[in-house]
């Protein structure tokens, strides 16, 4: 067993559980030793501490990064989904997933996590890390701005502006997770490795950043 996570310095009391809608039926303190919980509940304690930080996303710009260079210069990162139009009309995640299943039918819950995150939970001042693959890592930025969605655009029309910092080619020391968006804060470890690509100097983020992914391991 790999221990990820750890919030030992900083434990989620009963008295706080309670207080979120999310624990409404949670069984902990009845009688017995371990409970299960759903994985809202797993990200609400998240949430609770670790409002505060800016988070790290790994972004993916298009299919094997083939949008990469158009996006650093323009210093910008995009995403496609266009027939959807703008993204922050959509209430929730779910309308969002409605959307492309009319489309393309499926079940494409990622494309639609995807898709929320990038308009709602992606924030200025967060650390982006451009990818290619499952292996590289290419760049590295700071987000500058929100979301827009710039229908004048020939495609990639939803837009956050980035300050693109660094620009490299450099190897993983592990196999990347190959969504389009996901939020690696939760995963210093991981963190702390794509950062150190860009820097040699000694760097820790000991405890998990704001927001985390909505699947419970990073590998999805």
């Amino acid at each position: 067993v790999k221990l990820l996570l750890d919030l030992s310095h900083s434990p989620a009391t009963r008295k706080e559980l309670f207080l979120l809608p999310e624990f409404k039926s949670f069984n902990a303190g009845n009688q017995g030793t371990n409970f299960s919980a759903t994985e809202e509940q797993f990200n609400a304690i998240l949430n609770m501490r670790n409002d505060n930080k800016p988070a790290l996303w790994l972004f993916s710009p298009g299919p094997n990064a083939n949008m990469w260079e158009e996006m650093y210069e323009a210093g910008e990162m995009c995403i496609g989904w266009d027939n959807l139009g703008d993204l922050s009309k959509y209430e929730n995640k779910e309308s969002l997933l409605t959307a492309i299943q009319v489309e393309r039918g499926g079940n494409p819950t990622n494309d639609a996590l995807a898709c929320w995150e990038f308009a709602n939970q992606v924030e200025i001042g967060d650390t982006i890390i451009a990818k290619r693959g499952k292996r590289h890592v290419i760049g590295k930025g700071r987000v500058t701005s929100g979301y827009s969605f710039d229908e004048s655009k020939g495609k990639y029309k939803h837009i956050i502006r980035v300050d693109w910092e660094q620009k490299g080619n450099h190897v993983c020391g592990h196999n990347m997770v190959q969504k389009t968006l996901t939020d690696m804060s939760p995963w210093p470890e991981f963190c702390n490795e794509y950062l150190a690509l860009f820097n040699r100097k000694t760097i820790t983020m000991d405890t998990p950043l704001r927001r985390t992914p909505r699947e419970s391991w990073p590998y999805y």
